[in-house]
């Protein structure tokens, strides 16, 4: 019998070896992966029927059971639009190691530094809306696990009107999104609308946008309750928006919004709710305006005067509306316009939400959370 205690070194040393050749094995893998990555990822943004993407870089974590895409670029294919349809500093795979735990296997999804550009150029082949990318092929083959976390921060979003006049260009800066809940089922312990997503960012006009959903997104039809806001935006700053889609301007003035949702079972209703505070249509490049211009101009600043609240100074009103997600919106003309003679000659609408989305039984201001309007529903 050999004797044991050289048998125990030479299984030892045998050990050490090959622990040592699958240390270099690993370590030979892990230096190939991001190059390997980094052709395929490209091979397959290459294949979109309608643009065509790129990557700089390609990280690979093994611990988190993911890789990431740096300096992503995606561009329409033919190339009849000079900006990039989405860019990112930085895209991220990785596993939902806590979701293991209650026996689902999904991923998370952040993104850093992101931008996307809507553009209506002269022509369809001009203009990008992001048709055509077949976006969800694309994410399940670059990472093909069911996303439950979707998260972005530093992100960007620009709508392009280069066939306006004059050219239109407004956006959204210091975008942050975050949508949790993805995979998960309605349920007693999850809720009726297990998933949520927060939105927030600044706008053109130094104003603030701000959104919720709650949502079951498994459901067989949307089913959703909604709530969002755009607060204090300066509209000097969207003179060309106003020029190119209203034809006036304006040298002073801000606008908000609120407005509430739900949708079930294919039907949708809710409201908006608009406010025009200190507008001044009156600019130092009225004088050299067409005549008819100008006198539109006059129109709406007699209207406004005529509409304006003048306690406060604002012009706004309610608006509900419903449909069909497979059929019609119906905006409600009639309650639309009491709203807005209520809030004019009688009683001013109240800053904030109503509390429900059915806007034409709003509760009462002592039941909403952010106070309800007193005007008529």
């Amino acid at each position: 019998m050999r004797h044991p205690v050289r048998w125990i070194e030479h299984r030892s040393r045998a050990t050490l070896v090959t622990l040592a050749v699958l240390a270099i094995l690993l370590i030979v893998l892990r230096a190939a992966l991001p190059s390997f990555l980094k052709r395929e990822v490209n091979e397959r943004l290459a294949r979109m029927p309608e643009f065509v993407g790129h990557v700089d870089g390609v990280g690979v974590a093994l611990w988190h059971g993911g890789y990431s895409m740096e300096k992503l670029s995606i561009r329409k294919r033919d190339g009849t639009v000079s900006r990039p349809f989405v860019t990112a500093d930085e895209v991220d795979f990785s596993i939902a190691y806590r979701e293991l735990l209650r026996g689902k296997f999904v991923s998370d999804v952040t993104i850093d530094g992101c931008e996307l550009n809507f553009v209506r150029g002269p022509t369809a082949a001009e203009s990008q809306s992001g048709k055509g990318g077949a976006w969800q092929d694309v994410v399940n083959d670059l990472f093909p696990i069911d996303i439950t976390h979707f998260e972005v921060s530093h992100g960007r979003v620009h709508f392009v009107d280069t066939a306006g006049t004059p050219p239109v260009d407004v956006w959204l800066r210091n975008l942050n999104i975050n949508a949790t809940g993805l995979r998960n089922r309605a349920g007693r312990s999850e809720g009726a609308l297990p998933a949520s997503l927060v939105l927030d960012a600044d706008t053109i006009g130094n104003g603030r946008l701000t959104l919720f959903i709650a949502a079951e997104p498994l459901a067989a039809q949307p089913h959703f309750q909604y709530r969002g806001s755009l607060r204090s935006v300066a509209l000097p700053a969207l003179n060309n928006f106003l020029l190119a889609y209203g034809n006036f301007d304006v040298s002073r003035g801000t606008f908000e919004l609120y407005s509430e949702a739900t949708a079930s079972n294919g039907a949708f209703h809710g409201y908006a709710k608009p406010f025009l505070k200190d507008v001044h249509f009156a600019t130092a490049s009225d004088a050299k305006k067409p005549v008819l211009q100008r006198m539109w101009k006059g129109v709406l600043t007699g209207t406004e005067k005529l509409l304006r609240d003048k306690p406060q100074g604002e012009v706004a009103t309610l608006i509900p509306f419903d449909g069909q997600f497979e059929g019609s919106t119906v905006v409600a003309t009639l309650p639309t316009i009491s709203n807005l003679l209520h809030h004019s000659f009688i009683e001013a609408l109240h800053h904030g939400y109503e509390g429900t989305p059915n806007a034409r039984a709003p509760v009462p201001d002592s039941a909403s959370p952010g106070g309800g309007t007193r005007g008529p529903g």
